[in-house]
This record gives C-alpha cells, sequence and structure tokens, in this order.
C-alpha cells in the first residue's frame, strides 16, 4: 500500500443498517487503486441519539484504523444519509461575487424549515444562464451533524470534509460513467430507496422509505417466521418473480413463495417510485425520457431485479459493478461491490475527482482545521523574523554602543585634551553613520514584519477551492498584485475578496481579471491596497 502523503483517501458511509468503508490509494501516473473495503452491519438500525449505538459505531471505526496504520495522511470523507439532509436546485438571478454568499444566505432561510442558526448549510454553483444560476442548496440539523462529529472524534478521525450520501453517489457514478443526463439512479438500503434524477442541467433527489428491511418484515410476517429466519431466506432464496419473462414455477414451495412476496414489496415500491417521478414532473415542467436507469445498494444483489424494473418502469436497466471500474487489490472483498458507491464517491472527492463539492462540516470546525493548516507557517515566519533580527541587528547594536561608550568618554576629556577635538568629530561621525544604518536596519526589517503580516492575513483568507500561483507585494507603492486559480466557481474568488476586505491592513481590494484556462479553471488577479 502506497503511503506517500496525500495519496490515500478514505471514505466513510454512515448507513442505516451498517457502515461501508473504502480506502483508494494514487499509483504512480495518477491511477487510482482500490486497496481496501469494509462492510460492518450493526444489529439495530443506527440512532445518533442513542449512546449505545454510537459507542458502537466508534468501536467499528477505532478497530479499522488499528487495522489500518498509514493513515495519519490520509484524506478522510464522511457522509451524512439522504434523507436527513435538505437538498435542493435553486434559481436566482445572475450576481456578482461578492454579492452571491448574501443572496443564497436569504435563500436559505427562505427554503428550509429551520432557523438557520440552527443548521449547518453549504451551497454550489450547479449551471449558468445568461440571466441566472442553478444553486444546489444544502443544508443538514447542526444538532445530527455534532452527534456525528462526536463519534469521529472519538475514534480519533481527523476529518477533511461532510457530504451527503446522495450527492456523494452521484459523484461516484458521475466520475464512472462520465455522462449521466437523462439517467435515473436508485439506491436500493436498508430503509430507505434514495433516487437520483439527473436531467440536462439539473439534478434532483428524494428518498422514499422503502428498503431491504421491508422485505425482510414482509417475509416474517407471510411465512410466519422470525425476523432472522425472514433474513436468511431473502438472502439465500430471494428471487423476483419471473412470469413475464415466461419462466416456471420454482420447484420449491417455499422458494415460490419468497418470490412472490419480494415481488409484491418492489411492486409497491415501483408504484411510489412513478408517483415521485411523475410529482418532479410536475413541478420542473420536463421531459422524462430516460436514456437509462442505473441500480445499487444492498437489495440490488436479488437476482432478476435489473429486469423487474427494466419492465416495469420501461427504462433499460443496469446493476452497477463498481469493481470494473477501478484496479483493485486481490485482498479486497469482492462480496462489498453493491454497497461501495456512496464510500467510493467520498474517497473519490478526496483525490479531487468529483463535480459536486458541497462540505456540511461546521464553520468552527473548519476554522480550526484552517489555523492547523496555517499554524506551521505562522512558526516559520516568526523564527524567520527573529534571525534576521539576530544576524542583521546584533552586530550594528554592538558597534553602535561601544561607539557611544568611547563618545561619552572623550567628551569627558574634550576640555583637557583639546588637541584630540579632530578624531573626536570623526568619531561622532562614525556614531551618527551607525544611527543612520541602524534606521536603514530597522525600516528593512519593518518592511519585513509588514511582509509577514500580509502573508499572514492572506494565507487566512483563502478558501481551500482556491490556490495562488503569483505574489508580489510593493511595500514602497503599498500595493500587493496576487493571481490564482479556482475550481469552475466565481463565487469563492468573490467570498476571498470579501474575507480581504474585512482585514485590518488593507485599504482595498479589487478584482483586476478573470478568465479560464484550458483545463476549465478560472484564473484571476488580485490588486490590494494596503493601509
Amino acid at each position: 500500500m502506497s503511503t506517500l502523503k496525500n495519496n490515500l483517501f478514505l471514505g466513510i458511509d454512515l448507513g442505516a443498517r451498517a457502515v461501508k468503508i473504502v480506502l483508494l490509494s494514487k499509483e504512480k501516473g495518477g491511477r487510482l487503486r482500490l486497496v481496501k473495503s469494509e462492510y460492518n452491519q450493526y444489529e439495530t438500525a443506527l440512532n445518533f441519539d442513542s449512546q449505545q449505538q454510537r459507542a458502537v459505531l466508534t468501536d467499528i471505526l477505532k478497530k479499522f484504523l488499528r487495522k489500518e496504520k498509514d493513515l495519519r495522511n490520509a484524506k478522510i470523507g464522511i457522509s451524512i444519509a439522504g434523507q436527513a439532509a435538505f437538498v435542493r436546485l435553486v434559481k436566482i438571478p445572475l450576481t456578482t461575487p461578492k454579492n452571491l454568499h448574501k443572496i443564497i444566505r436569504y435563500e436559505t432561510q427562505q427554503q428550509i424549515p429551520f432557523p438557520i442558526k440552527d443548521v449547518v448549510w453549504d451551497f454550489q454553483i450547479y449551471s449558468r444562464h445568461k440571466k441566472e444560476l442553478s444553486v444546489l442548496l444544502v443544508a443538514i440539523k447542526k444538532e445530527l451533524v455534532e452527534s456525528i462529529l462526536k463519534v469521529i472524534d472519538d475514534s480519533l478521525i481527523d476529518v477533511e470534509y461532510i457530504d451527503v450520501s446522495n450527492l456523494a453517489l452521484y459523484n461516484c457514478l458521475q466520475y464512472f460513467f462520465r455522462d449521466l443526463e437523462k439517467t435515473l439512479i436508485l439506491d436500493l438500503g436498508a430503509k430507505t430507496t434514495n433516487i437520483i434524477v439527473v436531467g440536462a442541467e439539473k439534478i434532483w433527489t428524494r428518498s422514499l422509505p422503502f428498503g431491504g428491511e421491508d422485505i425482510t418484515e414482509a417475509i416474517a410476517r407471510k411465512l410466519n417466521v422470525t425476523r432472522e429466519e425472514a433474513e436468511q431466506l431473502k438472502k439465500e432464496k430471494g428471487n423476483v418473480l419471473m412470469l413475464y419473462y415466461g419462466k416456471e414455477r420454482s420447484a420449491s414451495e417455499q422458494e415460490q413463495k419468497v418470490a412472490e412476496i419480494i415481488t409484491s414489496v418492489l411492486t409497491d415500491l415501483t408504484n411510489e417510485i412513478v408517483k415521485t417521478l411523475n410529482f418532479y414532473k410536475s413541478q420542473h415542467e420536463m421531459d422524462m425520457d430516460f436514456r437509462k436507469a442505473l441500480i445499487t445498494g444492498g437489495v440490488s444483489k436479488t437476482p432478476n431485479i435489473d429486469k423487474f424494473f427494466e419492465n416495469s418502469l420501461a427504462i433499460p436497466t443496469q446493476i452497477i459493478d463498481y469493481f470494473s471500474f477501478l484496479s483493485v487489490h486481490p485482498k479486497v472483498d469482492m462480496q462489498t461491490n453493491e454497497f461501495l458507491g456512496t464510500a467510493l464517491g467520498l474517497a473519490l472527492r478526496g483525490a479531487g475527482r468529483s463535480v459536486l463539492n458541497i462540505d456540511l462540516l461546521p464553520p468552527e470546525r473548519m476554522r480550526i482545521k484552517n489555523f492547523r493548516k496555517k499554524r506551521p507557517f505562522i512558526i516559520f515566519s516568526s523564527v524567520f523574523l527573529f534571525l534576521i533580527l539576530l544576524s542583521f541587528g546584533s552586530a550594528v547594536l554592538n558597534q553602535y554602543f561601544l561607539s557611544k561608550r568611547y563618545l561619552n568618554a572623550l567628551k569627558s576629556e574634550v576640555s583637557k585634551y583639546e588637541k584630540i577635538k579632530g578624531p573626536l568629530d570623526r568619531l561622532e561621525a562614525d556614531v551618527l553613520a551607525y544611527e543612520n544604518k541602524l534606521k536603514t536596519i530597522a525600516e528593512a526589517l519593518n518592511k519585513k514584519y509588514t511582509g509577514v503580516l500580509v502573508l499572514d492575513n492572506i494565507v487566512g483568507s483563502v478558501p481551500k477551492s482556491i490556490w495562488l500561483e503569483e505574489l508580489n507585494i510593493d511595500l514602497d507603492g503599498r500595493y500587493i498584485f496576487l493571481q490564482g486559480r479556482c475550481q469552475a466557481d466565481l463565487n469563492e474568488i468573490g467570498l476571498f475578496q470579501d474575507a480581504l476586505q474585512e482585514k485590518d491592513i488593507f485599504q482595498s481590494v479589487q478584482i483586476k481579471t478573470v478568465g479560464k484556462d484550458d483545463a476549465g479553471k478560472i484564473t484571476f488577479s488580485l490588486k490590494i491596497k494596503l493601509i
């Protein structure tokens, strides 16, 4: 396994019935490899309000970390269940980057059913038009985020970002399939079925309270068996009844009954999916002519399920085989395939292979992480300034005090030794020269301190999606010129400008140029006036 810094990417999907973990490594040439996957099931459905269940989850994560000792430099992302998040694609008028954040904050207050102080929220520009922007808005109750982070902290995990499971799955499939336009995605989980509709410059998600547990409970109820026995029957004899395909009845009466029960539950689920799609169509006035349907999740293991949905929804349907898209380590458990979509999306995001980059890490956590990133720079700057003072100032100060001492001694004897007036004048001139040199050095040190202060204020204001490429500081003219790049998200530049403008050391911040490079990244330059 590669242990180079920033070459490991860990995705942790906190599902309703299991935690799914994926570890990717970046090999030579930038190729990604799946080196580890784990599927750890809980005895009862996950509830973050239960201290006992949080302890179970913490124990699972700690055991994984004990086995994997090379994760100190890994980028780690976790997911929050889609049904717990508020996800909307909203349209706003085209505006300047400076005003964008204010407009989105107002829109968030109007959209979410909670006070904004009680939620963690984030947004991303999804598409642009001539007069409007399509903005993906995501919010989650702060209380839930803090409960999850309590588990993460107890597990000694340093999380880089928090995503929503639906959006992480979308990132995964977008990376593997490239083109998802007119695609219906069905994530068939234990307690919920997550629906993702991808249209032309649109994305829409909805969670339905149907899942694998509904099948288990139906089998237990109709066959009068325990839940454990029903789960075993589902796994060993589960099938979809394919009468429409001319398949004969099963030779086993029990197997036939299990197939009928599964088919009945999936038929109910299909009806709910159709109702949901019709609602989406009525709200968004768009054609529902899907090119394909992709199904994933634990229920997708059921034999013939792809044919069932293809027949009932009249959409070409494919079960996702994640391992077919990746280089896989020989020791990876191949039985975890259908569970890994969200965890893979989280890990792919860490590797910079994601389209959507919503982050629900609370602002106070982000400030702590940013400080930790800047701390080495601050320490280096302080040491650097101290060494400058030590190396350039000590010799001049020593000469200055020595000359001053000689000058005072000579002045006391001047009345007695008038004949040495000439050397005394020269010594006074030397002292004056040293004083001027000390003043020059003091001015130079002041400029260097100002330079360090400027760098610290700029570094503290840089958003995570922006990187700087050139920085020129003209302390005589009191101007700073910088150039940088960012992901295809123009509002990040405005946020960067606002953050700099709030610094006491800067008088004004102007955006001089904005453009795009060949890779589609936004390029920009700023001119900053010092106080």
